[in-house]
């Protein structure tokens, strides 16, 4: 059986030892386990490194049926069934396993210590023929200032979203930046000026590219956070992007809107002003003037004729009475009133003829001062 071959019978002495554990060594070994992985996916796990394949395959066919069977677990499903069917020489149904873990996870990495070289080396086979169909491969990457410009191949519309993450040498951790995707075109901008300076310092630019589908699953990678690829940074280099993203930094002050002619209702620009049309404001502020003296004189001249008319209403009532009871105790109070009346409808006949006079004088003149600034345009 190749199952034999490949796996220690259930009997060997590293399971004899692990029998004799003690009952709290085996419940730590339970509770290492992630506190939210599939039952049926550990027992198919477990079986499958003790050599039983066809009850680690009842397991994980067991853990498949679940509605609830996460990305993760799907994994480990379709990477151990491979396994199992690859030791019980079922290569078809391997294959079939491979190529369903590697829709799911494209960039899928087996685990060393749970498989032997001769399942990796199958699935490596089914990998690279999987990638060959489907995969979606990077191009060596460019710096051009601060933007980095990579093209990707293969099944380019794949990739939905990608990015960058880049460190200088000697640096722990990566920065991570998007990457804007045109076709099979990939840019972004590395807009950090700290790291800027420390790559131009060492000399180089470390950095990773990945490439995700519409799951965010990745499906391409260019270098890992391991093996990074390495761009030169000339110190030269470093101060041209530098300087971009201090310019950037900046906003520029915005330009004032230019000043557009009105056009005339032909379509053509309008003509130039006549000779003498700077005298066109004076001209303004005179003929206002005047009429706005002319109205205050034109409103004095109304009331004098107002209180002119009301005067000689009083002196001609007054008048009346003073014939008729002139001769009596009323008298005095009489002659007073035929006074106010009399002088008062003098007095103001005479500012309202004075006030028109000058509402006259003065409005016609600045009537004439509007026309002719009118005249000049």
């Amino acid at each position: 059986m190749p199952g034999a071959l490949l796996y220690p019978p259930r009997a060997a002495p590293h399971d004899a030892a692990v029998r004799r554990l003690p009952p709290l060594a085996a419940l730590w070994l339970l509770g290492a386990l992630p506190a939210w992985a599939s039952p049926e996916v550990e027992a198919g796990k477990a079986a499958f490194l003790r050599g039983d394949l066809r009850p680690a395959l009842a397991k994980l066919d067991e853990a498949a049926r679940s509605p609830s069977v996460t990305e993760e677990e799907l994994v480990d499903i379709h990477w151990f069934r491979g396994a199992c069917y690859h030791a019980l020489g079922k290569r078809d149904l391997s294959e079939k396993e491979f190529d369903a873990l590697l829709a799911v996870r494209p960039l899928f990495t087996p685990n060393k210590l749970e498989t032997p070289p001769d399942v990796r080396a199958a699935f490596k086979k089914r990998a690279d023929h999987y990638l060959k169909a489907h995969g979606v491969t990077f191009g060596p990457p460019r710096l051009q200032g601060t933007a980095l410009e990579v093209t990707l191949a293969g099944a380019v519309a794949e990739a939905r979203e990608a990015f960058v993450f880049a460190r200088a040498p000697g640096d722990v951790r990566y920065v991570q930046f998007p990457l804007a995707l045109e076709g099979p075109k990939a840019q972004g901008e590395l807009a950090d000026a700290a790291l800027w300076e420390r790559a131009g310092a060492a000399g180089s630019l470390q950095v990773v590219l990945e490439a995700r589908n519409r799951r965010g699953t990745p499906v391409a990678r260019g270098g890992d956070a391991v093996q990074p690829l390495s761009l030169a940074v000339t110190p030269e280099a470093a101060r041209v992007a530098l300087d971009a993203l201090k310019a950037k930094a900046q906003p520029a002050p915005e330009p004032a809107p230019p000043v557009q002619p009105l056009a005339a209702a032909d379509g053509n620009p309008p003509a130039p002003a006549a000779a003498g049309s700077p005298a066109r404001t004076p001209l303004l502020v005179a003929g206002l003037g005047l009429l706005g003296v002319s109205s205050l004189t034109g409103l004095a001249a109304l009331a004098g004729a107002v209180g002119a008319a009301a005067c000689g209403v009083l002196f001609a009532v007054t008048s009346w009475q003073y014939g008729q009871f002139g001769a009596d105790h009323q008298r005095s109070s009489l002659e007073r009133r035929w006074w106010v009346g009399q002088v008062g409808m003098s007095g103001a006949a005479a500012v309202a003829v004075v006030a028109a006079v000058v509402t006259l004088a003065v409005g016609a003149p600045g009537m004439g001062l509007l026309i002719a600034r009118g005249a000049l345009g």
